[in-house]
């Protein structure tokens, strides 16, 4: 390489050096000074203990949606628009495509600066840069007034949908009037909540508005703000469905069907079905239902030997379980043919309904109650929080499943009633006969988890989102050996699946 290019280089790394100095020097002052007033830290849904917070470090290929914060151009920067929060993060913007690109320029160039929410995959650095894949203009602080008792511009917290497809009501309740339809991360503003904070009501940028259960989306941002809109519907207690008189002696599940997705008005047909086994695809149980939009409620009284039952149910799309009006299973969401699994100790006479609706596309429904007729081999232990320790929430033995430790509970919770649905973590402990020779241990969860054998680590998987790992323990003895698996659940779908080979 000859001189000149050797120079135009070396200048090139001291103008960044001193672009970049110029431009951070609040950030890289919190870098050696942690009192420093600047903070730059990308945002998370929430931290250990559950509560809306914000992490220091940057995580490369998380995302932001709906992130809010007051759009700037640069010169002479490393990124030529940036946003900061109302927080005061500060994050480099890049567009994903030229058109994005534009609408960053466009905006950057308005008069007072503009608000925007952000959409897009964050990289580390300092500042982090956000690749935004779409940004919406909010309006900008001072220009517009407030309606008393609304939540402001500058602090809307936005619900992000957890499942592929999910409906908007006109009221906070599963048989109100369908208003619309959102899917899997879609970002729309909670603009009202329902005193006892069981619904939002959501207002998106596609022109949608209507209510949707808080289970199925997750909130960014704080909530504290957001109104109350009074609503009939939860203000009256809540009654369960009168179960109309049969004309018949039903000898299995009663069925009845419903020509709506909500289970609202009288059904259209009855049946006396033997068991819950059903694939209809692209069709409907009975001529009087339409094959897309259709709900179904099966009741019956059943007779169980004293045993942990594994309750099993596949559904494509919706599903929820009761045994004794107790909600055992919670899958009111568009979905395909996804299995759960949760489980309880049962013995005599109890009341079991599974409600179903089909949203569109392939419809079937499988529900299974199995008796777990080996030994409980696991000593389980459930706590609140995201570290397994302290009270316990619910202790109990479990059996093994198909897999030694087989769950997966969706947006469900492991134990209604005694254990939350979020923010929540166990562990199991059991005694497990092995050949000797070396296994392959392996695991799959959402979210995090970890394996011992014989108090040795075997697995480490301690993190967010879901995994799938493996390692190998050689020369496990002949014998009675001790596997312990802690596991946590900070939000959205929980599931955990642990099992080992020998070579």
């Amino acid at each position: 390489m000859d001189k000149d290019t050797w120079a135009k280089r070396l200048t090139l790394l001291i103008f960044l050096s001193i672009g970049l100095a110029a431009f951070f020097p609040a950030a890289t002052h919190l870098l050696a000074q942690p009192g420093g007033q600047q903070r730059v830290f990308v945002p998370v849904i929430s931290n250990e203990d559950g509560v809306g917070g914000s992490a220091a470090t940057p995580v490369a290929g998380g995302r932001v949606y709906g992130l809010l914060g007051r759009l700037d151009q640069q010169q002479g920067a490393r990124f030529s628009y940036t946003l900061t929060t109302p927080a005061g993060a500060l994050y480099g913007l890049a567009g994903e495509t030229p058109a994005v690109e534009q609408q960053l320029a466009a905006l950057a160039r308005s008069t007072p600066a503009s608000l925007v929410k952000v959409w897009g995959e964050v990289t580390a650095g300092a500042p982090p840069l956000i690749v935004v894949s779409g940004l919406l203009p909010t309006e900008t602080a001072g220009t517009t007034p407030v309606p008393t008792g609304a939540v402001t511009g500058a602090s809307i917290p936005v619900a992000i949908v957890r499942f592929d497809l999910v409906n908007l009501h006109s009221e906070p309740s599963e048989s109100s009037a369908r208003t619309g339809a959102v899917v899997r991360g879609q970002a729309c503003d909670i603009v009202g909540r329902t005193p006892a904070v069981t619904w939002w009501l959501l207002d998106c940028a596609d022109g949608q508005e209507g209510w949707i259960d808080v289970r199925l989306v997750t909130a960014q941002g704080s909530t504290a703000g957001v109104p109350i809109v009074t609503s009939t519907v939860e203000s009256a207690t809540p009654v369960v469905p009168p179960t109309p008189t049969p004309a018949q002696t039903f000898k299995g599940w009663r069925m009845e069907m419903f020509a709506n997705p909500y289970l609202s008005g009288d059904p259209v047909a009855l049946a006396d079905v033997p068991q819950i086994d059903f694939d209809w695809g692209l069709g409907a149980p009975s001529p009087a239902l339409p094959v897309d939009g259709f709900s179904l409620r099966l009741e019956r009284r059943m007779t169980f030997s004293s045993a942990f039952y594994r309750i099993t149910a596949e559904a494509d799309d919706g599903v929820r379980i009761w045994v004794d009006d107790q909600l055992m299973l919670d899958q009111w969401h568009g979905s395909t043919n996804q299995i759960y699994t949760t489980g309880l100790n049962l013995s005599g006479a109890h009341a079991v309904r599974v409600e179903y609706y089909e949203s569109s596309g392939l419809a079937g429904l499988r529900v299974q109650f199995d008796a777990q007729s080996d030994a409980l081999a696991w000593d389980a232990t459930y706590y609140g929080g995201t570290t397994p320790g302290g009270a316990a929430l619910l202790h109990r033995r479990e059996p093994r499943g198909t897999n030694p430790l087989d769950y997966n509970w969706g947006a469900g919770s492991p134990a209604p009633g005694q254990v939350g649905v979020d923010f929540w973590s166990a562990r199991w402990a059991g005694q497990f006969v092995f050949d000797g020779g070396n296994y392959v241990f392996r695991v799959r969860a959402d979210d995090g988890v970890r394996v011992w054998l014989d108090g040795q680590i075997v697995i480490d998987r301690w993190h967010d989102g879901y995994k799938q790992a493996e390692n190998r323990f050689i020369g496990v003895g002949r014998g009675t050996h001790t596997v312990t698996v802690e596991y946590y659940e900070r939000s959205g779908l929980a599931l955990v699946t642990v099992w080992w080979t020998r070579e």
